[in-house]
This record gives C-alpha cells, sequence and structure tokens, in this order.
C-alpha cells in the first residue's frame, strides 16, 4: 500500500489548490493508497467533513506566525514513519 503525505499552507475552503488536491483523492482508489494531511491547526475547525478522507491529519504550527516551529513540525511529521 503506497502512503501519501499532504502538506497544505493554504485554508481548507473554496480556493483552487484545497479543490484540486480534495478532488484528485476522492478520485483515487483507497485500497491501494493512504492519505495522511499537514495542515496548519486553525484550519481543521473550518472544514470537519473534508479532512474525513485522511487516515491521520497531521496539526502544525502556522508558518507566518512561527516560522521555526513550523519547520520543525514539518520536519517531525514528513519523517518515514
Amino acid at each position: 500500500m503506497l502512503k501519501i503525505l499532504i502538506v497544505t499552507t493554504t485554508p481548507i475552503n473554496l480556493n483552487g489548490i484545497t479543490n484540486v488536491i480534495f478532488n484528485l483523492i476522492q478520485n483515487i482508489d483507497h485500497k491501494k493508497m493512504i492519505f495522511d494531511l499537514v495542515t496548519p491547526k486553525w484550519l481543521l475547525d473550518k472544514s470537519p467533513e473534508k479532512i474525513e478522507i485522511f487516515r491521520k491529519v497531521y496539526e502544525i504550527p502556522w508558518r507566518n506566525k512561527n516560522p521555526l516551529a513550523y519547520i520543525q513540525q514539518l520536519k517531525k511529521n514528513t519523517k518515514k514513519k
């Protein structure tokens, strides 16, 4: 089974980037691929129904408020598990 980690720095809402990501994921066989999501914490409350398609959701600090913490958490979450 293939594991895919998606890192988004844009709000999970009706923007173009998010729509492309979700359209692609919804049309892929989830028996062959597992999707995880890395996203800033404050975005999760806005669209809980959209994140249900992910196996795991990793919350990281918003990159504009604390770039160092963002990089540290991103590095931690992208290590092979």
